[in-house]
């Protein structure tokens, strides 16, 4: 929806016409009220004509008025139809009051849970009244067979004429309550769809809210595409505190922020029944689980996150063959199969035979990254054994070169040196060179009975360092044109949560994936992912669709139509968060109102619709072209994605109660 600029001259004609439409809903409202009752009267009067039965001798009279009662869905179906009608009106001039910052109305619709009795009961009781009237036309039938009859002491043997007359009626009957239900369903139906045609597909972006409400000159932005329609009365140009718990509330009541535990603490990739198993995404990604819990972290849930931490601990405990080995140097780390492997069985703990794109230096510094920050946080206390299992991530890293190895990174595709990853384990080797600052702790910093010497840690953090600062701001710099790459989304992630760049860098970075890689539904990872091209479910069976391309992306590749990339749902709250933590440095309305709150509200926007498949209000991994249609991917929900919007509420939160103070 679109919104030109106002002029002095028409925000006062505007003004003046308020009153009007407000009147214009009051009167609405009460015409709604006088169908209700119109409703009852009408459905009282045909029944009671309807059911005007006499028994006269034993013989039971059925009148010709009992066909009146196959007028009851009838009529009930057109109330409705006049009563939807209002509602649309009702539903129009709201939405206009609200863009124009009426209070009253903003505040109606945030709070319009407490509306839903009388559309509860519209519906509710003409369905019932129609199943009522099919169950009363399927016993006149019944009757015919004299059995029910004769239970009530009546004339079990009727003539033939009223036997027939008695059928016929209870056909109709029946014919018409069935008839009735399926109206009453289809209406409610066609009364969504017109709400979700009319009033979902776009709503202005708060940059142009902002510039209608206050009647100050402004460019105008995109629209912001918003798929669920019940988000139109929520999503705001401006939130307080109340605002944002009141929307986490709505969210998580929905199910949004549902993240399915297995026994162990640690979280699938997505919520994956046995129809989504060909995805893998039922297994669990050491990245993944390090933002889920770092999201619970953040969102005081600091049980959970250390839970799943201390799992995964387990897991590369029970694996510490591959860090010794690479180690040692028995064995070379080209192979992906034989370092750690960050995509396993959560369940068991256990490694899959299923080869893949192993070689993931990224995950492994999220690993240590989140691990010291929970230690010195006072979340978790660590054993010997812990920090000893430090100390083979650090031998590793350094047996590996890590500043200049070639991994698969956050994308899992062709090996090249990346910053993303390299920032990754940079950043865990900063948290850990904090956590050997503690007393007691360097004596445990072992590796098979030897004691690591902590400057080993700042001799890695600084090749980290000098080989991050030779190649951003792009990802990777290689001559070779496959591996080299000027943008790429997970250079974000060095912003938030790592905090591993300068600001100058990080406005670097936000600029470049802003003007690059954003889209109107989402972020590219970069241009030129075929990951989820268009048609990608008609171009690739299932169990080939998430396959590992490391290796062979160069088939996938030539299926791209460029500019038809598939557009993630990981991204726009990172940015919404990015910006809310340079407002809480710095506090500027512009930075508050222009990019956090935008960002929040693409996040929002991507929320799923109304989906039988899918479901309502949740986080999808990603948007992709499917018959010339953006539509999300199997992958739904992708609890990385609800994770990244979870935090970004928080910092919404954070940022409001400093406008607020």
């Amino acid at each position: 929806m679109q919104s030109s600029i106002p002029t002095p001259e028409s925000t006062a004609c505007l003004a003046s016409e308020l009153p009007a439409l407000r009147q214009e809903i009051m009167q609405a409202q009460a015409t709604r009220i006088d169908l209700l009752k119109w409703k009852l009267a009408l459905v009282s009067g045909l029944g009671a004509a309807g059911l005007g039965l006499q028994v006269s001798g034993g013989a039971v009279i059925l009148a010709n008025v009992g066909y009146l009662l196959a007028m009851i869905p009838l009529v009930c179906a057109y109330v409705d139809l006049l009563l939807q009608h209002t509602n649309l009106r009702i539903l129009v001039i709201a939405r206009f009051l609200r863009e124009q910052q009426d209070i009253y109305e903003v505040f109606c619709h945030v709070k319009r849970n407490i509306y839903v009795l009388e559309d509860w009961a519209l519906k509710t009781s003409t369905r019932f009244l129609c199943l009522a009237v099919a169950a009363y036309g399927l016993a006149k039938i019944l009757l015919m067979q004299g059995a029910i009859l004769e239970m009530f002491g009546l004339d079990p043997v009727p003539s033939a004429h009223a036997l027939a007359r008695q059928g016929v009626l209870g056909a109709t009957l029946f014919i018409s309550g069935t008839f009735g239900w399926w109206l009453s369903w289809w209406l409610q139906r066609t009364y969504h769809n017109l709400i979700a045609e009319q009033l979902s597909p776009a709503i202005t972006p708060p940059r142009q809210l902002q510039s209608v409400h206050a009647g100050a000159a402004a460019s105008l932005a995109d629209p912001l595409v918003v798929q669920q329609v019940t988000l139109l009365d929520i999503i705001q140009n401006h939130y307080s505190a109340c605002d944002i718990q009141t929307l986490r509330d709505y969210l998580s009541r929905h199910g949004t922020f549902n993240f399915p535990v297995l026994n162990t603490g640690l979280f699938p990739a997505a919520v994956a029944g046995a129809e989504l198993h060909y995805t893998g995404y039922q297994h669990v990604w050491v990245r993944d689980n390090i933002y889920v819990a770092y999201a619970h972290f953040i969102n005081n849930h600091p049980v959970s996150a250390v839970t799943c931490v201390r799992s995964l601990a387990v897991y590369f405990k029970k694996n510490l063959h591959r860090f010794d080995n690479i180690i040692d140097g028995k064995i070379s780390p080209q192979p992906p199969t034989n370092r750690p492997q960050v995509r396993f069985d959560g369940e068991r703990l256990a490694e899959l035979e299923q080869p893949w794109a192993h070689a993931q230096n990224d995950a492994l510094g999220y690993f240590v990254w989140l691990f010291c920050k929970l230690i010195l946080a006072g979340a978790l206390l660590p054993t010997a054994d812990d920090i000893a299992l430090l100390a083979h991530f650090v031998l590793y890293f350094q047996a590996i070169r890590f500043w200049e190895d070639e991994d698969s990174g956050h994308w899992e595709e062709t090996r090249k040196i990346q910053a993303s990853s390299i920032g990754a384990v940079t950043a865990g080797l900063r948290e850990l060179n904090r956590v050997l600052a503690m007393p007691a702790v360097p004596e445990h910093f072992c590796y098979q009975s030897r004691r690591v010497g902590e400057a080993l840690v700042a001799t890695l953090i600084h090749s980290g360092s000098r080989s991050l600062d030779a190649i951003l701001p792009r990802e990777c710099r290689q001559t070779d044109a496959h591996k080299a790459r000027a943008y790429d989304a997970a250079l974000l992630f060095l912003i938030f949560p790592l905090n591993i760049v300068s600001d100058t860098m990080a406005d670097t970075i936000l600029a470049d994936v802003i003007e690059h890689l954003q889209g109107e539904y989402g972020v590219r990872r970069y241009n030129g992912d075929s990951f989820w091209s268009a048609d990608y479910t008609r171009k690739f069976a299932p169990q080939a669709r998430t396959a590992d391309f490391s290796e062979t992306l160069d088939e996938r590749d030539r299926l791209l139509v460029p500019g038809e990339e598939a557009q993630w749902c990981i991204f726009d709250p990172i940015i919404s968060i990015i910006y809310g933590c340079k407002y809480q440095r710095q506090p500027s309305q512009s930075i508050l109102r222009d990019q956090q709150i935008k960002y929040l509200n693409r996040a929002l926007g991507q929320l799923t619709g109304d989906s039988r498949v899918l479901g309502a209000l949740k986080c999808p991994e990603l948007y992709y072209v499917a018959a010339g249609k953006r539509v999300p991917n199997d992958a739904t929900p992708l609890l990385w994605a609800q994770a990244n919007l979870w935090m970004a509420l928080q910092f919404m939160e954070q940022s409001a109660t400093i406008t607020e103070s």
